[in-house]
């Protein structure tokens, strides 16, 4: 749909910000851009509204954002057991999925609008009591895209401070790479190998795929 315009919410002249959509060819994308002003207009939320011509029709493919990053949040993915549609439930604590069962795998759709390799992250999280919370790696995994395979062990490579859950950490294992030889849709799958004595389950949360050249 065409925007025909945006504006903040909390400016009661409605005044328009300047923006610009575009379309890839290559890929199918549409993309709008908006200018925003330097300071935000609220203290912990600013809305902006979007005027459209008909009713909105919303893209909802996985697109690469605009630092090049690649996001394939696992709530998002879609679960299969033996070739039958399945289900993962995700945890309130730290985002991270309840994942016990290495025959269920997930599989994304997503856009890739700038070729070349990526780096694969792939992000766990800690779980159990905000206390003393717990994290268990050691689950060997396959991932499948583009006609490449990488098979990876969970590590805790690093860890980060979780910003939608404090007590749980974010754990990033370093999983690999993979090249994309032009812009288009592509499919990746997280293919379960061996999750061995896993107490915890694998408590995966997301995929990140980070442009490096």
């Amino acid at each position: 749909n065409k925007v025909k315009k945006a504006y903040l919410l909390a400016d009661k002249e409605q005044k328009a910000l300047p923006l610009k959509a575009s379309y890839n060819k290559k890929t199918g994308h549409y993309r709008l851009k908006i200018d925003l002003p330097h300071t935000a207009p609220d203290k912990v939320v600013s809305v902006v509204v979007l005027e459209f011509e008909g009713s909105p029709e919303v893209e909802t493919t996985i697109c690469q954002q605009a630092d090049q990053t690649i996001l394939l949040p696992g709530v998002s993915g879609e679960a299969s057991k033996d070739n039958k549609p399945s289900e993962l439930k995700f945890t309130a604590r730290g985002g991270g999925a309840d994942w016990r069962d290495a025959a269920i795998s997930l599989t994304w759709n997503f856009t890739v609008e700038k070729a070349g390799t990526y780096q694969i992250d792939l992000v766990t999280t800690e779980t159990g009591s905000h206390g003393s919370p717990v994290w268990q790696g050691g689950q060997k995994l396959k991932i499948r895209c583009a006609g490449q395979f990488q098979e990876t062990t969970v590590a805790a490579d690093s860890k980060e401070y979780n910003q939608r859950s404090q007590y749980w950490k974010l754990i990033h294992t370093s999983a690999g790479k993979i090249k994309f030889e032009k812009p288009g849709t592509y499919e990746l799958s997280l293919i379960p190998e061996n999750f061995g004595e896993n107490k915890t389950g694998f408590t995966f949360k997301e995929i990140q795929l980070n442009h490096i050249k």
